[in-house]
C-alpha cells in the first residue's frame, strides 16, 4: 500500500511540474523590448553621451544606446535604414538603442570587444535584416555600424566602473 501510495505521489509531482509547457525565447520577450527583465548597468561612456550598458540579470545582453543627434541622424539616413526605416527608431528619449547578445558574459569593461545587434522591437531570434555591429577599439572609440554604408566612429569613450 505504501509503496502504491508512493508512486501516485510521484507521478502527480512529475505530471504538476510538466504541466505548464516547455518554456520557449519568446515568452520572456514582450513586444517593443527586446529584454525584458533587464536592469542596466553603464560600462562604457563616450564624449557625446552615448554608452554601452550590460544587463545585470543576463551578462550576455548588451545595448548601444547612441544619444548624439548627429550620429542618430546619419545611421538613420544610411541606406539601411531607409529600406526599414521602422527598424532604426529612436526611444521617448530621443536615443537609437541597438541590442545584442556576446557569446560570454561581461562582468567587466574588459570583458566587452564587440557584439551584433538585433532588429529593435523583435526579439532576440531576429538579426537586423543588414547586420549590425558595435565594436570597441583600442584608442577610446566605438564604431557603430549597420550595414554597409551607415556607420559612425564615436570617439572618447572610456570604462566606467573599472
Amino acid at each position: 500500500m505504501k509503496t502504491t501510495v508512493l508512486i501516485l505521489v510521484a507521478m502527480a509531482t512529475s505530471a504538476i511540474g510538466c504541466s505548464g509547457g516547455p518554456r520557449t525565447e519568446e515568452s520572456s520577450v514582450s513586444e517593443g523590448a527586446l529584454f525584458t527583465t533587464a536592469h542596466w548597468q553603464k560600462i562604457y561612456e563616450c564624449n557625446d553621451g552615448s554608452v554601452v550598458d550590460v544587463n545585470t540579470n543576463e551578462r550576455r545582453e548588451l545595448q548601444f544606446a547612441v544619444r548624439s543627434t548627429q550620429a542618430i541622424d546619419t545611421l538613420q539616413d544610411s541606406v539601411e535604414c531607409g529600406y526599414y526605416p521602422n527598424r532604426c527608431p529612436t526611444n521617448a528619449k530621443g536615443e537609437f538603442v541597438f541590442q545584442g547578445r556576446v557569446e560570454r558574459g561581461v562582468f567587466s569593461p574588459s570583458d566587452f570587444s564587440k557584439f551584433i545587434g538585433y532588429a529593435p522591437g523583435r526579439g532576440r531570434e531576429t538579426p537586423l535584416p543588414f547586420g549590425g555591429l558595435v565594436d570597441r577599439g583600442s584608442d577610446n572609440t566605438i564604431k557603430f555600424e549597420i550595414g554597409e554604408y551607415g556607420n559612425w566612429i564615436f570617439r572618447g569613450c572610456k570604462a566606467v566602473g573599472q
